[in-house]
């Protein structure tokens, strides 16, 4: 732009040449200082825009600030392991095999006597030894499973043909060691005579315990004790 200024004063100061010596016009002379002026301030706005534009030029290039980035830090999950059942104890109790049927060796009988004055008590005792399954049964054509006698040397006196049995029936049950069963009866000192019953002679007697039940296989087993005693 300052070089199209400067052909342009340079036709200008061409011109006035070629015209030769101007008579003065001080009208010609103002316009030409204005024109002069305003070359002037042509000029400088174009050296202001030069410097200005040379000044940008040296400064550095502006920095780019980059926006700020959000950044969402996600913890990877945690992955729990799946719970491992775990079955409980068993609280099933070990059933216990069932005991067998008494034998022959499990039981003991014990008979004590007691008494005077024309009455005998008699106490018949069954007493268990070890774990087992007593079933009383009827045996010897016996009506119970367990009865108490009185015999002398010649026989059974008591009960005598025709009197009730002295006898019981206890139901079955597990007996375990030291577990008893107990039958009582009581003698009124008679014994059979001609037309009826007597009292009974002086001598000696027996008491009779007797109890039975049904052993292995069902076979009838019989525990019997005895107390001696005397009359008279």
């Amino acid at each position: 732009m300052a070089a199209h200024w400067r052909a342009g004063l340079g036709r200008l100061w061409s011109s006035v040449a070629s015209r030769g010596p101007v008579p003065h016009r001080p009208g010609f002379t103002t316009s030409l200082f204005a024109a002069l002026l305003a070359v002037g301030v042509v000029l400088g706005f174009v050296a202001v825009r030069a410097s200005d534009q040379s000044a940008r030029s040296a400064l550095p290039p502006a920095t780019t600030v980059p926006p700020p980035v959000h950044v969402t830090t996600t913890s990877p999950p945690t992955t729990a392991p799946p719970p491992v059942a775990t079955a409980p104890p068993s609280t099933v109790a070990a059933t216990a095999a069932p005991l067998g049927p008494c034998g022959r060796q499990d039981l003991t009988v014990t008979v004590t006597v007691s008494g005077g004055g024309g009455i005998t008590e008699v106490e018949s005792v069954l007493r268990d030894l070890a774990p087992c399954s007593w079933q009383p049964v009827a045996v010897s054509g016996r009506p119970c499973p367990d009865t108490i006698a009185v015999e002398s040397a010649s026989g059974q006196v008591w009960p005598a043909p025709g009197q009730a049995e002295q006898c019981s029936t206890p139901a079955g049950r597990v007996l375990s060691p030291g577990q008893v069963e107990t039958l009582s009866a009581a003698w009124d000192d008679r014994v059979p005579s001609a037309g009826g019953t007597a009292a009974a002679p002086a001598g000696s007697y027996t008491a009779v315990g007797t109890w039975s039940w049904a052993a292995a296989g069902g076979q009838p087993a019989q525990a019997t004790g005895t107390e001696p005693f005397s009359l008279g």
